[in-house]
């Protein structure tokens, strides 16, 4: 269920972002809406892009494997079922408190293990600006997968 969140003004700045296809960084957009409380969602491209997209044919999985190159996203598996964690979602979102409880683990809990992307480039960490959507320095790509 889509539910509603914050543009913070730096977004439309971000030079990492700006990187980004358009169209990606409205899905960024979207997957905010699409998330729990905890920035969790299920990765899956063909439902969110027809709740983000419903009448365009984009493809959804690309434009995730880039967010999650770029380190805006986190795509990571439990138990045979996907999932995406927004990073740094709390951070720049403030839900509302009769959300309910995500029901999604998270990344590092119950046998998770994260997609594995190529490295991000160092620069992605090196932007001033503390109220940007860039992950922290030393959070980009995925997490060595928990054993």
């Amino acid at each position: 269920m889509p539910r509603a969140r914050n543009i913070k003004p730096s977004f439309f700045s971000n030079d990492e972002l700006a990187e980004i296809d358009p169209l990606g960084r409205l899905l960024f957009i979207a997957t905010w809406c699409l998330a729990d409380r905890d920035g969790r969602l299920e990765d899956r491209p063909k439902k969110i892009r027809a709740e983000a997209f419903p009448y365009d044919d984009y493809n959804i999985d690309e434009m995730l494997d880039v967010l999650a190159k770029r380190g805006f996203i986190r795509r990571y598996s439990v138990g045979g079922n996907r999932y995406i964690e927004i990073v740094n979602f709390l951070k720049h979102q403030n839900p509302h408190c009769k959300e309910k409880a995500s029901v999604i683990p998270a990344p590092g809990e119950h046998g998770a293990s994260t997609v594995l992307i190529p490295e991000i480039p160092e620069r992605a960490g090196l932007i001033p600006d503390p109220g940007s959507l860039i992950p922290d320095p030393g959070s980009h790509g995925a997490a060595p997968p928990v054993e």
